[in-house]
């Protein structure tokens, strides 16, 4: 299985538990925070990779609004763990 192929799948296994839950229902915008990890989540390319680009669609078909906050990882996980951004990819 290619490297890709994989990570899609991680992300959308991640994404589940999430969606399914009241709170995610609850909320018409989620924030996202996200370190780069090029080519598949990174500022630098249309939708912000394609990882971010299958997030924002799944969140979208439940009528949800993913806005994506790029970071540094270390503060990606402490603002997520402090509750500013509701997960991070």
């Amino acid at each position: 299985m290619s490297f890709l192929l994989k990570a899609i799948i991680q992300s959308i296994v991640f994404l589940i538990p999430l969606t399914f839950s009241n709170l995610a229902f609850a909320q018409k915008n989620i924030k996202i925070t996200v370190g780069e990890w090029p080519p598949y989540i990174t500022q630098g390319q249309k939708y912000n990779g394609v990882i971010s680009h299958i997030m924002t669609d799944i969140f979208k078909e439940l009528g949800i609004d993913a806005s994506f906050h790029f970071l540094p990882w270390s503060r990606a996980y402490a603002d997520t763990a402090k509750g500013l951004f509701r997960s991070i990819s």
